[in-house]
């Protein structure tokens, strides 16, 4: 008896485990319609889409510009917020003492030019006059040719060295220009001055950034959110700015705008607006990301299709007459709440869990 009795104990634990087993499955399979109480939804026809938000702000392409030359900042014709021109002039850094040295080494030229021209004129008097003296009767032949060589070799060497003067003259004129010009500070393009380091008085040196450019019709919105698939999306983005929504551009990075990028720790996704936006660089906007959209498409609650997530097809129960029918569907893409489908229609009644 007791054996009897441990035989029908140990049944039925195995099946209870069985049951139990059963009843931990998360999907009950139901290929055969069956009657029960049951949630339902309802397949409708409209517009889905997978989409991220994101906080972005309006900014500008800023344009830095630095000293080409160091010295001291003699003049500042800017402040922070103008409005500059492409070309304008903006500042002076240590001019004054170069073109002070160029005054002068103009006039010292146009002095030695004179005096050395004066002795070419006179040189040529003489070498009229020795030309003269030689048709004159007595005259010593010999001795005028010998005149006349020795005015020919000195004009000459004047000549020369005129021209060699002049021209390291002319060479030492052009490197002044060069570093006047370097010592001025041209806006590199129009736009708004956003940042400015320089001071009359204050030192710079060659090669520091001493001002900033908002360039002019530069607007585009950043985004430096960790999600690195927005800096090279190719879905459909919008930006809220205020109470207008602009659809947006990608504006890719070159090679060395992304290793730049890279090296210094972040890849911001940059976004052009449309021309005639109305913005203000800072202002705060919200990104939408349309990752995969479908219009006039038929979707039903994610929960009511069973199948694999990562597979296209799946099946759904039905609801016909009150019972669940097993019935196979396609699903073109999912969202975080709904399923995309064919194999159904629009009105269509689906058993969703509880």
């Amino acid at each position: 008896m007791k054996r009897k009795n441990s035989l029908l104990a140990g049944m039925l634990f195995s099946l209870c485990l069985c049951l139990s087993a059963c009843s931990m499955t998360s999907v009950p399979d139901l290929k055969d319609s069956v009657t029960a109480s049951f949630d339902s939804a309802v397949v409708q026809r409209g517009d889905v889409s997978i989409l991220k938000v994101y906080n972005a702000s309006v900014c500008y392409e800023f344009v830095p510009q630095d000293a080409v030359t160091a010295g001291t900042v003699e003049r500042v014709l800017v402040s922070v917020g103008d409005t500059v021109s492409e070309g304008q002039l903006l500042a002076e850094i240590g001019t004054g003492a170069l073109s002070a040295r160029r005054a002068k080494l103009s006039a010292d030229l146009e002095e030695s030019r004179v005096e050395l021209e004066r002795e070419l004129r006179l040189l040529e008097y003489d070498l009229q006059i020795n030309t003269a003296r030689q048709q004159e009767y007595g005259a010593d032949p010999q001795m005028l040719a010998l005149e006349a060589r020795e005015l020919t070799a000195r004009r000459d060497y004047l000549t020369a060295c005129l021209e060699l003067e002049q021209q390291q003259g002319e060479r030492e004129l052009a490197r002044l220009d060069e570093q006047i010009e370097g010592s001025r500070i041209y806006a590199a393009c129009s736009g708004s001055i956003a940042t400015l380091d320089l001071q009359t008085g204050r030192q710079v040196r060659a090669g520091q950034e001493v001002l900033r450019i908002a360039k002019e019709g530069s607007e585009h919105l950043l985004c430096t959110e960790s999600d690195s698939s927005i800096a090279r999306t190719t879905a459909r983005c919008v930006a809220r700015v205020g109470d207008r929504e602009y659809p947006l551009a990608l504006i890719p990075y070159s090679y060395a705008e992304f290793q730049a990028a890279l090296t210094a720790g972040t890849v911001p996704a940059r976004f052009s607006f449309p021309e005639d936006a109305e913005l203000t660089a800072g202002q705060g906007a919200q990104l939408t990301v349309y990752a995969r959209e479908a219009e006039n498409a038929l979707y039903l609650p994610l929960r009511a299709v069973y199948g694999s997530d990562t597979s296209r097809h799946g099946y759904v129960y039905r609801m016909i007459d009150g019972e669940k029918v097993h019935t196979e569907v396609t699903v073109l893409f999912r969202t975080a709440c709904w399923a995309v489908i064919e194999g159904l229609e629009e009105g269509d009644v689906v058993y969703v869990p509880s």
